[in-house]
This record gives C-alpha cells, sequence and structure tokens, in this order.
C-alpha cells in the first residue's frame, strides 16, 4: 500500500451561494472582461427574444433566450449529447462519441476536446436557463452531424481496412519498488515483484495497440512518489494508472477496488508537488501562452476539473474490466481517494489495488504468470473501454 496526502472557485453568474458584497462585484467585473463587454437584455427584452440556431432563426418567447443565443438545452438535444454540470463550479460539459466540450457561463473561453477556443460572447446563465452563443452550435455542426434515427445496418466487409487507432500515451506505474517492498506475504510474496509483473504485461499489450506506454519503473529499483508524479508532469500524458496490491490484518478480506483524486487540483496549492502557472502549456497548446493571466488560470481550473472527473471515468471503466473478468463479488468498487500519485499527477489518474496479499487463495494467484496475464488483461480492456 502506498502511503496517502492532499480555490475553488465558482460562477458568480450561477453560484447559489452569495459571495462577500466587495469580492462578487470584483469577480463580475473580471468575467464581464474575460469574456468581452456584453449587456443583459431586460426581461421584456428576453420574452421576445429570437431564438437563432445554426444557420437559421425562430421565435421562443417563453423562453429567456436573448438574440444571438440559443438555449444549451436544445443543443444538447440536437447532437445527441450526454451533459454533466459541476455543481461547484458550474463547469457544463457536453460529450458524445465524437467530440466533448466543457464551457462555464460568464465565461466566452470553451475547451473542445482540449482545444481552446472562443466564442464572440460569453455563456449565460438567465433565469436559470444557460444560454450559449449560436456560433457554438455552428462549431458542432462542423465536427458532427445531428443524431439522425437508428437504421438496420450491414455488416462491414472483412475487406474494408479497420479504422485507424488514435495513438495515446499512458503513464503507467508499479507501486513500490528497490528498498520499498510493499505488502509482503505471510509466505514472503512482495508486492513490488507482482505489481511489476502486472505493468510490465500491461505495457507490452498497449504498445501492441499502438499506444505510446512510459513506465515510471521497469526494473526494481526505488522511487520517490515526487519522482513518479514529476515523470507524469513532464510527459503529460492521457492518463496515469498506478498499480498496487492490497493486504489487511483481516485474512478474510479480499476483492480489487479503483481509486480516483477525491480533490481537485489548484494553482497556488501547498506542497513541492501543486501545480504551477505553465505547467500545462505544452498540453493545451502554444496559444495558451498568450493568453491574459486571468484567462490561463480560468482555463487551468477548467483543465483539472477535467482532469478529476475523466479520473473517476477511467476508474469506472478500469473497476468494470475487472468484475467482469475476475469475479462480480470480489468487487469492492470505485472509491475516492487521496493518494499521492493520483492527486498531483496532473492527468486522468486511478490508483488500482489489484487484491490482497494477505489472502492466502489471492496470494496463491498472483504468485503465477498466468494470472499476472489475465489481471494485465482486465486493465487493458477497462482502459481501451474508457478511450
Amino acid at each position: 500500500m502506498e502511503q496517502s496526502f492532499c480555490r475553488k472557485w465558482s460562477c458568480v453568474f450561477c453560484c447559489r451561494k452569495p459571495l462577500p458584497g466587495l469580492l462578487l462585484v470584483i469577480v463580475a467585473l473580471g468575467g464581464a472582461v474575460l469574456a468581452g463587454a456584453w449587456t443583459p437584455a431586460s426581461g421584456s427584452e428576453r420574452e421576445a427574444g429570437k431564438l437563432l440556431p445554426a444557420g437559421g432563426t425562430g421565435t421562443a418567447p417563453s423562453s429567456p433566450v436573448q438574440p444571438d443565443y440559443i438555449l444549451l438545452d436544445e443543443v444538447q438535444a440536437a447532437f445527441s449529447l450526454d451533459l454533466e454540470v459541476d455543481p461547484v463550479t458550474r463547469v457544463h460539459r457536453l460529450r458524445s462519441g465524437l467530440m466533448e466540450v466543457s464551457l462555464c457561463p460568464g465565461m466566452a473561453h470553451i475547451l473542445v476536446d482540449q482545444t481552446l477556443q472562443r466564442l464572440p460572447m460569453p455563456v449565460l446563465c438567465v433565469d436559470g436557463k444557460t444560454l450559449v452563443p449560436g456560433e457554438l452550435a455552428r462549431l458542432m455542426r462542423g465536427r458532427m452531424a445531428p443524431a439522425k434515427p437508428s437504421v438496420p445496418t450491414l455488416p462491414r466487409p472483412q475487406a474494408f481496412a479497420p479504422e485507424p487507432r488514435i495513438q495515446r500515451v499512458v503513464v503507467i506505474d508499479a507501486g513500490h519498488g528497490g528498498k520499498d517492498p510493499g505488502a509482503i506475504s505471510s509466505r514472503g510474496l512482495q508486492e513490488k515483484e507482482v505489481t511489476l509483473g502486472v505493468v510490465e504485461r500491461l505495457g507490452r499489450m498497449l504498445e501492441a495497440r499502438g499506444h505510446r506506454v512510459i513506465l515510471t519503473r521497469s526494473r526494481d529499483h526505488y522511487l520517490t512518489l515526487k519522482e513518479r508524479v514529476e515523470l507524469c508532469q513532464r510527459e503529460q500524458p492521457d492518463l496515469f494508472v498506478s498499480i498496487h496490491i492490497n493486504s489487511s490484518p483481516n485474512r478474510s478480506a479480499a476483492g480489487f477496488e479503483t481509486y480516483f483524486s477525491a480533490a481537485r487540483l489548484v494553482l497556488g496549492a501547498d506542497g513541492d508537488s501543486a501545480p504551477k502557472m505553465g505547467d500545462l502549456d505544452r498540453r493545451l497548446g502554444d496559444a495558451c501562452a498568450r493568453l491574459s493571466k486571468e484567462d490561463r488560470e480560468f482555463l487551468y481550473s477548467l483543465t483539472f476539473a477535467e482532469f478529476q472527473a475523466e479520473g473517476e471515468r477511467l476508474a469506472r471503466a478500469i473497476q468494470a474490466s475487472l468484475s467482469s473478468s475476475l469475479s462480480a463479488r470480489l468487487d469492492r468498487g470505485v472509491k475516492p481517494g487521496r493518494w499521492y500519485v493520483v492527486r498531483w499527477s496532473q492527468a486522468p489518474a486511478v490508483l488500482v489495488e489489484l487484491g490482497f496479499l494477505s489472502h492466502a487463495a489471492t496470494e496463491s494467484q498472483m504468485k503465477t504468470d498466468a494470472y499476472r496475464e489475465q489481471l494485465a488483461q482486465a486493465l487493458l480492456r477497462g482502459i481501451e473501454s474508457y478511450f
């Protein structure tokens, strides 16, 4: 087992918790500056406002719609998107199989498939409804067509070439190593040996599928938690997976569990591994470095929210695969945690406990190459289902 460690901002246009008067004015003015000057329409103007979807117009007298804005609900329905709203930051995340968009009321910047873009006007929240500039629908229309009713399709002929895979960058961390053996079974099996055996197999499997794999260690040597995190921060991977084996004084304890970060990264946090301005510039592209300080801080906050949400989604994908591959009765669930490597890695990150060395039957299985292969296969299926 690894030892564990660990400004929330909120949108002034939607936050239910009132901010102190002066702070509210400062943040509201800041939001207006970030997004570009804009003037909310009066109540009568809203009621008479026009609905301007991409490429057309239409009236919606009963909706709180302003000129050049459309309801986010209508964009979601038109493109059959899943919508998640963070209750703290009010970040809205729209996702489909083809694209992913993150936005926040009060801001004109949005994140489209991890690429920063700026809308001509800020996203608004009026009378409890989220409004977006019509440009968002036009942007999305250029990337994907609205969903159509499903129709029967013939199987693809085998002569057709398979769709090309997208190469992902994956950092895999074999827990412990060197002078740190991790958990030790009653018969001397060490956690560091099992984790490395599983990680080496998983790495080969991912590479065979075209992904770029980076191992924090490929032999039996010691790495500090900080060194593991620094490697991940340098590489800016698509995901980070740390592999561990559990142990308990209760010899009947058994099963597997997957952790994601319980706390969101924030700029200015204490600690040697806390994020600093500039850490994500390579991930977010050259345009990020040219933004104002306020815009960069917003983009970082948005990205940190993505890391935490995606870490949870990755954890659920891996846990589901382990449950179907091993045994559902051994499924101990997906849990938030404060593991150091998951907390500070600056990527969608999880820590997986594959079983208990203190459990005699599990320990016997983990000695074998066949079981380590089975564990690696289950992890692979979980990671690929997340992608």
